[in-house]
């Protein structure tokens, strides 16, 4: 074989080997890379719609800050003035407290929050805001209502309470201001009649007083509990008033259910009433607005 043969056998063998180690290379470098995409963490997928917003609201649960009290301690009121909070006054508290009482921070962004979801001519009567804790783990918020009776019309007045203690951000505590909302919505003096003595109700009765036949409480109780036997009604199930709050939050941040379930039907109850579908669409609407989401 000449000289010039062997050079090129040689420039052959050189070739095919760099050929060779290319090959090795790329697909070793694309089995490391497909190895990497299957281990790799997934991203979140953004949320880019508001029904996505709700669902991620609906699903956020509360913090739980560790607190820990003896009972109830009422850290501060503020007074209500349409969507204004002013005045406020501080309670007597133990000294663990005091750091989440003068976090005016949060309160005045939970409550400039639940005056932009909630339509103002559904808070007319409330008139006083007030951060409370009872611990973590307790009562979350509490709707404070009280009906009287005054030259023959019946008259009321609110108060939003609040615990500082299920709050983390405006997600955490934006099923507990839905479900205080429809306390106001289900025990105002449109639906519950305090002129009826309730021994005499021929109506659901609550807290020692008579709803009205057409009251959304009454409904519910004949659509859902009435065929209860009493003691059951008294023992054996949730406070129907819990249960009907419960119900409108589902109503107000879920999808329309469908199926059979109870339930899927207690939320369909809602849907009966067009002024009630009429302000479930205003609140949802308010609650992406405020978030900076279209509809």
């Amino acid at each position: 074989m000449s000289r010039q043969d062997v050079g090129n056998c040689c420039l052959w063998f050189t070739m095919l080997g760099l050929l060779i180690l290319c090959i090795i290379v790329v697909v070793g470098g694309g089995s490391v890379l497909l190895a990497n995409e299957a281990n790799a963490t997934p991203v979140p997928t953004a949320i880019t719609t508001c029904e996505g917003l709700l669902k991620n609201v609906h699903s956020a649960y509360s913090a739980n800050k560790n607190i820990k009290t003896d009972k109830k301690y009422i850290l501060n009121v503020y007074q209500v003035e349409g969507d204004q909070i002013s005045g406020m006054e501080k309670g007597m508290v133990p000294t663990n407290l005091l750091k989440f009482q003068d976090d005016l921070e949060s309160q005045i962004l939970i409550w400039d929050y639940f005056a932009s979801i909630i339509p103002p001519e559904q808070r007319r009567s409330l008139t006083e805001y007030r951060i409370f804790t009872d611990g973590s783990g307790n009562i979350a918020g509490y709707a404070d209502i009280k009906l009287s009776s005054k030259n023959e019309s019946a008259t009321e007045t609110m108060a939003l309470e609040v615990d500082l203690a299920g709050y983390q951000d405006l997600n955490s505590i934006n099923d507990t201001l839905v479900h205080e909302f429809g306390h106001m919505l289900t025990l105002n003096n449109r639906q519950i009649d305090i002129k009826t003595d309730p021994t005499r109700c021929l109506f659901y009765t609550t807290a020692g007083q008579c709803s009205f036949g057409d009251s959304y409480l009454n409904r519910f109780f004949e659509q859902f509990r009435k065929r209860e036997p009493d003691e059951e009604r008294e023992t054996g199930t949730p406070d129907l008033r819990e249960e009907i709050a419960d119900s409108w939050t589902n109503f107000v941040m879920e999808p329309r259910p469908t199926g059979n379930r109870l339930s899927a039907q207690k939320i369909l109850f809602f849907y009966n009433f067009p002024e009630l579908v009429s302000l479930r669409s205003a609140i949802r609407g308010r609650i992406c607005k405020y978030f900076n989401m279209p509809e």
